[in-house]
């Protein structure tokens, strides 16, 4: 009838969800006098699947230099959702601007 044949097969392991990552690798830093600071978190190493993340401020420090929730920014927490194949979300924290800014 024929030859047998063979052939191999590799199956490529591509339906990973990734990981997690600030866009910003170092301390943000962001003007007092802009309304919103937005940070990026980028999905890599997968975009395979549904996944969620929360988040929320947190304050760092305590010296005349660090921003203070209710003073200088507005406390932000929630969830991220990223869909399948999504790879960039924003999170975004509202600078409270003063009077006279």
């Amino acid at each position: 009838m024929g030859e047998d044949t063979r052939t191999r097969v590799t199956i490529l392991d591509d339906d990973k969800p990734g990981m997690l990552v600030f866009e910003e690798k170092q301390t943000v830093k962001h003007p007092a006098n802009e309304t919103d600071c937005i940070v990026t978190v980028n999905r890599v190493q997968g975009t395979d699947g549904k996944i969620k993340v929360k988040y929320r401020t947190v304050t760092m420090g305590s010296g005349d230099q660090s921003a203070k929730p209710g003073i200088d920014y507005e406390e932000t927490s929630g969830e991220l959702e990223f869909l399948h194949m999504e790879s960039k979300k924003e999170i975004i924290i509202p600078i409270l601007q003063k009077e006279g800014d």
